[in-house]
């Protein structure tokens, strides 16, 4: 204060002492600090200060209850509380004692309810809002019900369960559920009825649920909502006759939403599934779960072909959306994890299946087939799928056994991602291949897939096969399969880009588009890398389609072609591929092909292009280092179609590294021109042995004749020579 006080004794009439006392009486009622010093520096208590400290009273020795607003009553010490009967409520009086409550009061009718008047100090209301959901929530618990209901669980021994796996503990488990409140499993319980699971339902634990003798579901879900499994271990076994258990399930969610099944182990016999979601489910997430078979079912053993898809791990069915696996383990089974749309009405959509362990199958890894509405969104990525054994007996041959199955699997479904999947050891019997070609990854009569990233190693026939439209096959890295790296069926505006394939192991094909009675059309093989020693790209009943920047090396084999667009194709673009070829023909090419800007090196009897009617070769390079053929000896006669390219046949050869060079073409058209470069030192031969090139050109009169025009080139000779034929 500006005001400074005197030390005259008490009581001081000095005017400066009155104007300081002033401030320090408006310090006492106003101030929020607990003390103020007067005029001597003592220090006292201020209103703030002495409320405080009847606070801090009451809290060491609690308050006085007594009762009511309704009944009257009179207040006179800090720490007595009056209860409000309607509400259970209690008040403390924050005014001027004593305080007379007349009978029938409320606060609200005898001061009022704050500061300085009445003042709450009861839990009834945070007790009331804590039993809702909303209240629940408040504090971080699950919304589904109250706090009693997430902080209280009951167990089965509360309603006479014994726990011991050997009784039968059905009843009490079906009554605990009913109860409400999530079900603590702790021990080892025998059922011999399925479990219905209503919305909201909770089971948790670490203990285990044993269905024995009964083809039924173990766990039914059925039209249900929020339900959540966690931790606990499932098993069933089947009766001799099990009637419809080919659908039953430990676990069956049949139209319900919001169902959560993490961390379960859950084991079955040799039929039916570990988990069933299907009737229109949507929303259901199986995570970090153990789905496998009792050791019963034996996948590497030859299985009948009607068994050879039982039983499954996951299956999804019939309408499902929206499902999440994610982070299980799927083993000793049949199917890994599947997807079929048997009988639903609506698709199936939605469905991601990724960073699973999947192992020991008898059949497939995972499977997505459409058996009525259509499957499609689906994303399959991360997972790890290894030892798919495929071995069944044919029925119509019983003695003899077959292979099929796949590491991935769909069938007439669209728009899947593949992605990122590592597979291997699939299907690798010598047994006679079935009807289904296996395959590491196999998709037929899909759209819109895009199959990338993955590695797929050990596949048996094939490293991925694909039948479809409008789809994308790309850094992928395959190696050790029989057949084909990629095997392409009937397929239209697919793209084969950027693969590393490895053929060394066994004489396997690059990529192979299969002889069809329908076109393979508009597809773009481009930036593979392929090796091995029947390393190959052969596309056939091909129409428009390209084969660019390639690099395939040590292709071999007398009637093999590094690059072969074969059957009746046409209109395709081999451009800009490196070829290393030890015997055969580098490149291959069906009519109406452009060849241009091809390097093919490094054989000693190999042919560098196997040259074919009304095509056109430009700036293509030949670096055979020994004896070997810049064209096979073949007809150029047919029409040229390719004139709003060039005016007449054209083709131009970059001829180096050899000191021999077998070069010759049969028949040339009228109009056509043959360019050769060819660096001195070496020596050009016709194909009867003579020094020079042959040429056959088709008598200009009635074409019914040829005559043969022998050009002979000086050995010294670098630079271009033009032969132009016009007769």
């Amino acid at each position: 204060m500006a005001t400074q006080p005197t030390n005259l004794p008490v009581p001081s009439e000095s005017p400066r002492d009155l104007k300081f006392n002033a401030g320090k009486i408006d310090e006492f009622t106003s101030s929020s600090s607990h003390f103020y010093i007067d005029r001597f520096g003592i220090n006292h208590w201020t209103i703030a200060g002495i409320n405080y400290s009847a606070a801090q009273a009451i809290s060491q020795f609690g308050y006085i209850t007594l009762d009511s607003f309704e009944l009257g009553n009179t207040i006179s010490l800090p720490n007595q509380v009056l209860r409000l009967e309607a509400t259970g409520e209690y008040y403390r009086w924050d005014g001027i004692f004593p305080k007379n409550v007349p009978s029938g009061s409320t606060p609200s009718s005898t001061g009022g309810v704050g500061t300085g008047a009445w003042i709450s100090v009861g839990d009834s209301s945070l007790r009331s809002y804590l039993a809702t959901k909303d209240g629940a929530g408040s504090i971080g618990l699950n919304t589904s019900g109250s706090v009693q209901q997430a902080l209280v669980w009951v167990t089965p021994e509360q309603y006479g369960a014994n726990g011991d796996g050997l009784s039968d503990d059905s009843n009490a488990l079906l009554e605990a559920i009913s109860s409400g409140y999530p079900v603590w499993i702790s021990q080892k319980y025998l059922i011999t009825v399925p479990l219905i699971l209503e919305s909201g339902t909770v089971i948790f634990g670490n203990g285990e649920i044993n269905s024995t003798n009964q083809a039924d579901s173990v766990i039914k879900i059925i039209n249900a909502l929020n339900v959540k499994i966690d931790g606990i271990s499932i098993k069933r076994s089947l009766a001799a006759n099990p009637g419809d258990a080919d659908m039953a399930a430990n676990i069956l969610v049949s139209n319900s939403q919001k169902v959560r099944i993490n961390l379960v182990s859950s084991t079955i016999s040799s039929i039916g599934s570990c988990v069933l979601i299907t009737d229109g489910s949507r929303d259901v997430n199986v995570t970090g779960c153990l789905v496998t078979t009792d050791g019963s079912f034996d996948p590497s053993e030859l299985q009948t072909s009607s068994t050879v898809a039982s039983p499954n791990g996951i299956f999804i069915a019939d309408s499902s959306r929206d499902v999440l696996v994610f982070g299980n383990t799927c083993e000793i089974i049949g199917h890994g994890v599947m997807i079929q749309n048997v009988s639903g009405l609506t698709p199936i959509f939605n469905i991601t299946i990724s960073n699973n362990n999947i192992r020991k199958c008898s059949s497939y890894g995972i499977i997505s087939y459409r058996l009525s509405e259509s499957i499609y969104n689906v994303n399959i990525t991360d997972n790890t799928i290894e030892d798919i054994y495929g071995t069944y007996y044919n029925t119509a041959t019983p003695t003899t056994p077959y292979t099929h199955g796949s590491g991935i699997y769909g069938q007439n479904v669209h728009r899947h991602v593949v992605k990122g999947n590592l597979i291997r050891n699939v299907c690798v019997s010598t047994n006679n291949f079935g009807t289904l070609s296996p395959a590491g990854i196999g998709f037929g009569s899909v759209t819109g897939f895009d199959i990338s990233n993955n590695i797929i190693s050990l596949s048996g026939s094939n490293g991925i096969i694909c039948d479809g439209t409008d789809s994308i096959i790309s850094n992928n890295i395959i190696k050790e399969t029989a057949r084909a790296a990629i095997r392409l069926r009937t397929s239209e505006r697919v793209k084969v880009i950027n693969n590393n394939i490895d053929c060394t192991t066994y004489a396997t094909q690059g990529v192979l588009a299969e002889s069809s009675a329908s076109w393979h059309k508009y597809l773009d093989v481009s930036c593979n890398i392929i090796n091995g020693s029947n390393a190959s790209i052969s596309l056939e009943s091909t129409q428009n389609s390209r084969v660019t920047s390639n690099t395939i090396q040590a292709s071999s084999g007398s009637n093999t072609s590094a690059i072969y667009v074969g059957g009746t194709g046409y209109d395709a673009i081999i451009d800009n591929n490196t070829i290393t070829v030890s015997n055969g023909y580098g490149i291959r090419p069906q009519i109406k092909t452009v060849v241009t800007n091809n390097r093919i090196k490094g054989a000693t009897v190999g042919k560098s292009i196997a040259a074919q009617q009304s095509s056109y070769y430009d700036n293509n390079f030949s670096d055979t280092g020994g004896v070997g053929s810049v064209f096979a000896e073949q007809s150029l006669s047919s029409a040229n179609i390719l004139t709003l390219l060039y005016q007449g046949p054209v083709i131009r050869i970059n001829i180096t590294n050899a000191t021999n060079q077998l070069f010759g073409i049969t028949e040339v058209p009228v109009g056509s021109t043959i360019v050769l470069r060819v660096p001195s030192g070496v020596t050009i031969k016709n194909f009867n042995g003579s020094t020079g090139a042959r040429f056959r050109f088709p008598d200009g009169a009635d074409k019914t004749t040829s005559r043969v025009q022998v050009f002979t080139f000086v050995n010294t000779f670098d630079g271009i020579l033009d032969c132009i034929s016009i007769f």
